[in-house]
């Protein structure tokens, strides 16, 4: 993959973020997401896994420690100004920070909150697969970047997965998380042992100047008067089917072209199925019409009215 050309002019909470013109590195998440065939209703299976009633959060605010209840895991990368910075993200969701760069061995910038809610994040260099992050790397990240829990935006999954099983032999109470794309059931059911959660990527492209609307594009959709008859909703169906334990999948959403019944339907998801959780790119880039505060209940729509979709039957 060459290099990847991101303009930033986001808002974010209502606040003005002035943009740039850089250069996106190729160790962020995993690009390319496009539906065919073979990603929609592959594997099928009968396990079915309920996530908890809450997640206990613990978060910083103010100097003053308290603990929030979610309804499941909510989830944003954070780094450098390019994704979005880290002090932007909401208190009690997890921060999953990684430096985002040519350079895997680079120090992701420091996460906000409690470090048992954050995650380090290792990519991949996509120039030479031989040059591999190591376990000593990424645990010498861990103060500087505010962490205590380690995740990877990586193709290389058996790689990938020794380092986690490394570096818990000497570390027992750190998560482990990768985040990869749509169709690698058969992968991630082999390896999801060694995970606490597995993220997905249901949409086109983690870099929003690729597509217009990346929740809609390259054969993703969610259609407004019937978002369950689309293929992102059939693709979440799918991993229900695969042997993949449920209470393991985060399912991940980009703001580009994101709307708040889309929202909706993935809290609904997460609910009908006992998913994990959300997990946002781009968090800097929300549409103004998606209040943050919405995503935290099941109870409150994101798209200004009572939710299109309910808890399934």
């Amino acid at each position: 993959m060459g290099p990847r050309v991101i303009y930033l002019a986001s808002l974010l909470l209502h606040i003005a973020v002035e943009g740039a013109e850089v250069n996106v590195p190729v160790a962020g998440p995993a690009p390319g997401c496009a539906v065919d065939s073979e990603d929609v209703g592959l594997l099928q299976g009968p396990q079915r896994f309920k996530a908890p009633e809450s997640v206990s959060l613990t978060s910083n605010l103010g100097g003053s420690e308290v603990v929030r209840a979610l309804p499941y895991v909510l989830q944003a990368f954070c780094g450098p100004e390019k994704v979005t910075s880290c002090n932007l993200i909401p208190a009690g969701w997890q921060q999953i920070t990684g430096a985002f760069d040519y350079d895997i061995n680079k120090q992701p910038p420091a996460a906000t909150g409690d470090p048992k809610n954050n995650f380090v994040n290792a990519g991949e260099d996509y120039n030479n697969k031989n040059n591999v992050i190591t376990a000593g790397t990424m645990e010498s990240w861990l103060p500087a970047a505010n962490a205590a829990n380690f995740a990877f935006t990586s193709e290389i999954f058996k790689e990938v997965e020794g380092i986690a099983n490394e570096i818990r032999k000497t570390d027992d109470t750190a998560k482990f998380q990768i985040t990869c794309l749509n169709g690698t059931q058969k992968d991630m059911a082999l390896m999801q042992d060694s995970f606490d959660y597995i993220g997905i990527e249901f949409y086109a492209n983690s870099i929003p100047e690729i597509c217009d609307r990346c929740m809609t594009e390259q054969g993703w959709t969610i259609p407004v008067d019937d978002p369950k008859s689309g293929t992102t909703y059939k693709a979440f169906q799918t991993w229900d089917a695969s042997p993949v334990d449920n209470s393991k999948i985060v399912l991940g959403m980009t703001t580009s072209g994101l709307e708040g019944y889309m929202v909706d339907m993935y809290k609904a998801a997460v609910k009908q199925f006992g998913f994990a959780g959300i997990l946002v790119w781009h968090l800097d880039h929300m549409p103004l019409s998606i209040p943050l505060a919405c995503f935290e209940s099941y109870d409150v729509s994101c798209s200004g009215g009572p939710p299109k979709i309910g808890a399934a039957n």
